[in-house]
């Protein structure tokens, strides 16, 4: 009867367990969803590129080419800026192979 009783316990602990162990499992987290794209640094140097300043971003140009890629390009007080520079201009830039923009001119259309 001993054995009997004590082989109903193992039993029962085996099969709590086996609950226990199955409710604590929880399913995967969905993959979170990917972060906005934020614009790309300038490709390997770039000279006399048209584009839109679509802003400026504390020290950086935020552009979009003809194609819609938008990139951003650095500036400082060495930038050689020619014309009027302001979001929604339509600009020519030059930018070296290290993202910094050496110049940016208003291009006017004619």
């Amino acid at each position: 009867m001993k054995k009997q009783i004590a082989a109903l316990i193992a039993v029962g602990v085996v099969s709590f367990s086996s609950l226990a162990l199955a409710a604590d499992a929880t399913p995967a987290a969905p993959p979170a969803a990917a972060p906005a794209t934020a614009p790309a640094a300038a490709p390997a140097a770039m000279k006399g590129v048209e584009a839109t300043l679509v802003k400026i971003d504390g020290e950086f140009y935020i552009l979009k080419d003809k194609a819609g890629k938008e990139f951003k390009g650095h500036f400082n007080d060495k930038t050689k800026k020619v014309g009027t520079i302001k979001a929604g201009s339509m600009v020519v830039v030059s930018i070296d192979d290290t993202g910094h923009t050496t110049e940016i001119k208003e291009h006017k259309s004619h």
